[in-house]
């Protein structure tokens, strides 16, 4: 799909649709990074977000750490929903 860049007709639409996903991307790691200062385990989950890092600690305590699998997934659920 780097091939589109090239063309001059689609370029523009593709570093367009790039810059938009890098900015939903940084918008939902800095809900992330904001729920895990404040992400209260003992308590039941309060939105997505909480249940999405409570998921994500109990992967990692089992040995499966694959963040960027954990950034698409998130992203791939806020997209759907």
């Amino acid at each position: 799909m780097e091939i589109v860049k090239h063309i001059p007709i689609i370029n523009k639409h593709y570093y367009a649709i790039k810059e938009s996903k890098e900015a939903l991307f940084n918008f939902y790691q800095n809900q992330v990074n904001e729920h895990q200062q404040r992400i209260d385990h003992d308590s039941e989950p309060t939105d997505y977000v909480e249940a999405f890092l409570r998921e994500k600690a109990k992967k990692e305590a089992e040995g499966n750490e694959d963040a960027q699998f954990y950034r698409y997934k998130l992203f791939d659920h806020r997209v759907l929903t």
